[in-house]
């Protein structure tokens, strides 16, 4: 099952429509937990809409939850990382920021009065048919968000369900006659594909150095950092057991499981000591950070790293970046630990030397190395008139489902996808790291009469195309800027 979702997942959450439903009012209550080692509340900026990190706790957790059913259960933090659902989650609600600036430009709003009816009409909600403010307040105690919060992320759903309403893709008679005849194609095709077992790739070492001449702009040093740091240890303080009890009774929405049930003092004692520990010791750094500035005391030490480098928080490197020689950055948090930072020196980026850079060189031109060697044993095949004479063993149609071994079920896919969406009689259809010579022998034409069909097909083919231009316009148009690590990637 995670194999499908990671191999399918474009089409179970990258779409505009579910940046418009966002899970709000589906049910969904639970948390799956993760890190972004920053305490900054928001987490990313889509043109003029902030992304707050309640927003993203709310869609991550009720992703979580909604994947966890799919898999009876058996849905962990590791699962949740191999199939990507931390960036699933922000790609949602980044596009939907893009919808709602877009909506912001065509002046699209949302009354109190219609958010108020919405909200009312949401069946999670209802009690005997009528809105309970009872359910109500107890979801939004289960989701640990304000009315406010939750109200402000349901009315920007409704602003850009009003949007999207506006698209229509009802198709013509003649779009349905043309998809007609596409699907009623079928080829008789003999194919070869060459793989990267095929190939010897040994690299001369005159062409790797030719190469990196080249392109040695492209292979630069990370800015390196001189800091001195001042850290302050939170371990100073021992609580008694009436503080440790108030605290935790104070702060017990705090502590919960994936499950979002509350956890008993005795199992989260030692967290929170450290967080009795860590709030105690904030005046301590606060007076170091001073005497520090006044040069009363000398940090701890001295180091040399590269620039955003993991000993420190993404938010403390922001803060690094905003100072100048000598300047102090105030002390935050980092492994239950305060920091200051003093910036001695930073050298900026320059070219790497070869030696260098060659473990680098050698990753980029053993793979462009192995794309033309592809390209040129592809090119031998088709050039042999004695070759690509045997068709495969039944015609393939733009639905072709087979696996045309050694190709996987996916490569195999788009094979016959670019087949048929180019008007050569043969050629190369290129694959990661491999390569597909073929030749259409034959071409048969079938009438297809299942019209009602056809039409939803069709007008899916016309959601999906607009859909591909809209978000790619959207990204060109209201620029991402993200402030936390780990979110974003690929």
């Amino acid at each position: 099952m995670i194999g499908w979702m990671q191999q399918n997942n474009k089409y179970l959450v990258w779409t505009i429509w579910i940046a418009t439903i966002a899970f709000i009012g589906a049910g969904f209550v639970g948390w799956g937990s993760y890190s972004f080692g920053s305490n900054r509340s928001t987490i990313a900026k889509v043109g003029n809409i902030e992304i707050d990190k309640s927003k993203f706790d709310m869609t991550y957790g009720q992703m979580y939850t909604y994947y966890n059913s799919l898999l009876q259960g058996e849905l962990d933090d590791e699962k949740a990382k191999e199939m990507g659902l931390l960036n699933q989650a922000f790609k949602i609600i980044k596009t939907q920021a893009q919808l709602l600036n877009l909506a912001d430009e065509f002046g699209i709003i949302v009354s109190d009065s219609e958010l108020a009816n919405q909200l009312q009409q949401l069946e999670i909600f209802s009690k005997n048919g009528q809105f309970s403010r009872e359910i109500y307040d107890d979801y939004l105690k289960a989701n640990r968000i304000t009315s406010k919060n939750f109200e402000a992320m349901l009315r920007d759903e409704m602003r850009a369900n009003k949007l999207t309403s506006l698209f229509r893709f009802e198709p013509s008679p003649f779009e349905i006659n043309i998809i007609k005849t596409a699907l009623g194609i079928s080829n008789n095709v003999a194919f070869e594909v060459i793989t990267a077992e095929q190939i010897n790739n040994t690299i001369d070492e005159d062409e790797l150095k030719k190469y990196w001449e080249e392109t040695k702009t492209q292979y630069l040093t990370k800015p390196l950092y001189t800091l001195e740091i001042l850290w302050t240890d939170t371990k100073g303080y021992t609580p008694t057991q009436e503080e440790i009890e108030a605290y935790y009774r104070e702060n017990n929405h705090n502590y919960i499981d994936t499950n979002n049930t509350p956890l008993s003092l005795d199992e989260v004692k030692h967290i929170v000591v450290k967080d009795i520990q860590i709030q105690k010791s904030k005046r301590d750094a606060q007076i170091n950070y001073v005497k520090w500035k006044n040069e009363e005391i000398n940090g701890t030490k001295q180091i040399t790293i590269e620039e955003n480098n993991e000993l420190l928080t993404p938010e403390i490197w922001e803060d690094i970046a905003s100072i100048q020689t000598n300047e102090i950055t105030k002390p935050k948090i980092v492994n239950n630990k305060y920091v200051s930072v003093k910036l001695i020196n930073k050298k900026d980026i320059r070219v790497m030397t070869y030696k260098e850079a060659k473990p680098l060189v050698v990753k980029d031109y053993e793979k462009i190395a192995l794309e033309q060697k592809l390209d040129a044993l592809a090119q031998e095949i088709l050039k042999d008139t004695n070759r690509l004479q045997k068709p495969y063993q039944k015609p393939l149609t733009i639905q072709s489902v087979d696996t045309l071994s050694p190709l996987n079920h996916q490569e195999s896919f788009q094979f016959v996808q670019k087949l048929f969406t180019n008007n050569q009689e043969q050629g190369i259809i290129s694959l990661p790291d491999k390569r597909v010579a073929y030749r259409i022998l034959s071409q048969q034409l079938t009438q297809i009469e299942d019209d009602e069909s056809i039409a939803q097909e069709t007008t899916q083919l016309k959601q999906a195309v607009f859909e591909d231009k809209l978000i790619k316009m959207l990204d060109k148009r209201y620029p991402t800027k993200i402030y936390v690590k780990g979110l974003g990637s690929e």
